[in-house]
């Protein structure tokens, strides 16, 4: 009956192998815990032996030993033979014998010599009545401990019987729970995963057991199993869908109008999209045949690349992409620039992989670059090179002197006029004469004669010649011609004036820019001294010096301190009273001294800083001539606007805060503004035009004459004075033309109902002629010189805010 049995046993164990491992797992981890547990009880009742041995030991030392002690000290044999036999009987001891001090020797009980015996030793003393002590001898004890190691032996045997028994049974009960609770749910969940294919994946996993409220492991897995049967059913969706995707993809490189190529990693191509036969124009058959890595080689736009040995290409790819343009010649000719990039794909890191070609048609782009670069070193308005390429053709035309020893000659041209019609008639205007004026230059100058535009109103000429300089006489005597003539715009004649700065190498320099430089500073100084043509003297560096210098210290004039107003008288011819009083800028550096305003104005309207200058004007000269008025002398100030200041968007605002933080009365201030400035944006000028006289402040039109007047401002806009320019008051003594003019401008005005202002009077003669001419005010050095505010009064105590 037993071989069937354990026949049984070994064939459950041959079918449920992790049943067998559980259980010698768990025989394994019982045992291990049986053994230590009865290692532990049998020590602790070792223990507890020998420390209930110790104890008696302690009770016959007490009770023994001072009865030996005696019987030794009264020398009675038969008591301490007694007293041996005694302690004798005693649990544990086998053997006693005692030692006296004179040697005799007296024994009982029998050593059995079984290995686990111990001895004791107890040492006899007696003191007498003296308080001496006294060795009497020594008492060895023979302890046996056998009964306790049999005692502790027979533990064991019981304790693992018992222990084998339960682990025995508890196994067996455990191997029972598991092969009904889980082995045979295991099983079943193998013969589940076994019968898995793609074509049975609705097959859910449901075990032969109640689920609980809570699943378990085994529920778990089944749900993970059922979970990877539902993710395979997906993934099987999306493999299909990626399979159309491809189909589609293929489809849509077959319909893309990008060129594609795809080759494998040798480079021989595997099919070719219809776009790239459109684009080269071959057949099909024809594009499969090419030697496509060979010919992108061959064909590619870098002339250096051809000295690299054949199929460096490829090797290029198999490492990182590659990207190059060719120039490509279709089978009817036409050029075609193509941007070719190559790549290799591979879909696993161990695959061969493929080659990728896609090439697009730049065409197009390259000649947009072409016209860029154009662009980038033309002038589209005049269609001359800019000053990037005149640099650049300096430096060619300066090699070329230097190799023949000739001589090279750089003239800065600019045209006095653009400014004044930029800022009259608008940027169009500009731009129109320019163009006229490029027009002329392009007919007066012959090829030899390089021509450019380096600036808004500048234009560059160079010109090589050998020893003598009568070329450049020539060409410069063509410049002046050609600018000096008249063109209509808009129906008005101008002039566009010519001022041109000459530069010679070797004389002043070897380099372009230094050339450039020079001619400029010498053009500069043409300009400023109206004069048509001037040459580099090296004093014109030290101006150009200068003017930099003043620009720079020009920015922080308002806040150091530097600026003062001076006030010029405006006189009643009549009554010689003052009307009023025109304050004008002086300025005093701590470097450059005094400077001119005729220095410096230009300079901050160029920079900007006029616009800061303007608003310190602007509030001196109100907070003076209040401080007039608080001192019983009402007089108004007049302050000339700078046409930068008055384009700013907040010049009206500013004007009104200025009168608000002063307290000065709206009616006592002038603003003089130049005719020209209400060209230059006429609509928003007349705008803030009218709103400073709806403020109550009265205005000017400064400098009347001298631009492109227009009889309509003075009709529609609201000034109530002109001021004549002292150019005319100057020469009307001497020219008759001037004198109508002066007389023309009065009449006018008054025919208007303005009053009219002379400035520039500095003799009788001039103020005896305006006074005839109906002149109602002047100013001049006839009358004052500009001087501070504190010699303003002195010689005219009194003066009255009078129309």
């Amino acid at each position: 009956m037993t071989l069937p049995i354990l026949a049984r046993m070994v064939e459950f164990y041959r079918r449920n192998p992790l049943s067998l491992r559980l259980v010698a797992a768990i025989l394994a981890v019982s045992t291990l815990f049986a053994t230590l547990a009865v290692g532990v009880q049998l020590y602790t009742d070792y223990r507890r032996d020998i420390t209930s041995l110790g104890l008696r030991l302690s009770d016959a030392e007490r009770t023994f030993v001072p009865g030996l002690v005696d019987s030794l000290w009264l020398m009675d044999e038969q008591r301490i033979r007694l007293g041996l036999d005694s302690i004798v009987t005693l649990p544990y001891v086998s053997y006693a014998t005692l030692r006296t001090a004179e040697g005799r020797l007296y024994t009982s009980g029998r050593a059995t010599n079984r290995g686990h015996e111990s001895s004791h030793l107890y040492v006899l003393r007696h003191q007498d009545d003296k308080q001496q002590q006294w060795v009497l001898g020594e008492l060895t004890l023979l302890v046996d401990k056998e009964e306790i190691f049999a005692s502790l032996w027979q533990k064991l045997w019981v304790v693992l019987a018992s222990q084998a028994a339960k682990t025995m049974g508890v196994t067996l009960v455990i191997l029972l729970l598991l092969h009904f609770s889980l082995s045979r749910h295991l099983a079943a969940l193998a013969d589940v995963a076994e019968r898995l294919n793609l074509n049975r994946l609705t097959q859910l996993v449901r075990l032969d057991r109640r689920r609980g409220h809570r699943p378990d492991e085994l529920d778990r897995l089944a749900d993970a199993m059922n979970g990877m049967q539902q993710r395979l059913q997906r993934e099987v969706a999306e493999l299909e869908r990626v399979h159309a995707l491809n189909r589609r993809l293929s489809a849509a490189v077959a319909a893309s109008p990008a060129a594609m190529i795809i080759m494998n990693e040798q480079g021989s191509a595997e099919y070719v999209n219809p776009a790239l036969c459109r684009l080269l124009e071959l057949p099909e058959a024809r594009c499969l045949e090419l030697d496509w890595p060979t010919l992108l080689e061959n064909r590619l736009s870098q002339g250096m690349l051809s000295s690299r040995p054949s199929g460096w290409l490829l090797d290029k790819v198999r490492q990182e992409s590659w990207q190059g343009e060719l120039l490509w010649r279709t089978e009817s000719g036409r050029p075609r620039w193509l941007l070719a990039h190559l790549s290799l794909c591979r879909a696993t890191p161990d695959e061969a992989g493929h080659v990728l070609l896609v090439m697009e048609d730049i065409t197009g782009l390259k000649e947009f670059e072409h016209q860029l670069s154009y662009q980038r070193r033309y002038d589209h308005l005049t269609n001359l090179p800019n000053r990037v390429m005149a640099m650049e053709r300096l430096e060619q035309m300066l090699l070329q002197s230097v190799q023949e020893g000739g001589h090279l000659a750089v003239m800065v041209i600019a045209v006095p006029a653009y400014k004044e019609v930029t800022e009259s008639l608008g940027i169009a205007y500009g731009d129109a004469l320019l163009q006229e004026c490029t027009q002329s230059l392009n007919a007066a100058l012959g090829e030899a004669c390089f021509r450019a535009r380096t600036g808004d109103d500048e234009f560059l000429c160079a010109l090589r010649f050998g020893q003598s300089a009568e070329p450049v006489e020539a060409c410069l005597q063509q410049i002046k011609k050609a600018l000096s003539r008249s063109v209509r715009l808009d129906n008005l004649p101008v002039t566009p004036g010519v001022a041109v700065g000459v530069a010679v190498y070797p004389n002043d320099g070897n380099q372009p820019e230094r050339l450039y430089s020079r001619a400029l500073s010498a053009q500069q100084r043409a300009r400023s001294q109206k004069e048509p043509v001037q040459f580099f003297e090296p004093e014109m560096q030290a101006a150009s010096y200068r003017s930099l210098h003043i620009a720079t210290a020009l920015k922080h004039a308002v806040e150091a301190g530097e600026l003062r107003l001076f006030y010029q008288p405006i006189v009643d011819p009549r009554t010689g009273d003052y009307e009023g009083v025109e304050a004008l800028v002086r300025w005093q550096n701590a470097e450059l001294g005094w400077v001119s305003p005729l220095d410096f104005i230009d300079i901050a309207e160029n920079t900007g800083e006029i616009v800061a200058i303007g608003q310190y004007i602007l509030r001196e000269a109100c907070r003076q001539a209040r401080q007039w008025q608080l001192q019983g002398r009402n007089i108004r100030v007049s302050v000339n606007v700078s046409p930068v200041q008055f384009g700013e968007p907040d010049f009206v605002a500013s004007v009104a805060n200025c009168l608000k933080e002063t307290g000065l009365d709206a009616d006592c201030l002038k603003l003089e503004i130049t005719e020209r400035l209400l060209f230059a944006s006429s609509e928003a000028a007349q705008q803030k035009c009218r709103q400073l006289a709806d403020m109550g402040i009265r205005l000017a039109m400064d400098d009347f004459g001298t631009g492109y007047s227009s009889l309509s401002y003075l009709r529609d806009l609201p000034f109530d004075i002109v001021k004549i320019d002292q150019s005319f008051v100057r020469h009307m003594t001497r020219n008759s033309r001037d004198k109508a003019l002066v007389r023309g401008i009065i009449d006018l005005a008054h025919q208007l109902g303005m009053s009219v202002v002379a400035e520039g009077v500095e003799d009788h003669v001039q103020l005896e002629l305006l006074t005839r001419f109906g002149c109602d005010l002047m100013q001049g050095y006839y009358f004052s010189k500009p001087v501070p505010p504190e010699q303003l009064f002195s010689k005219e105590e009194s003066s009255s805010c009078s129309d």
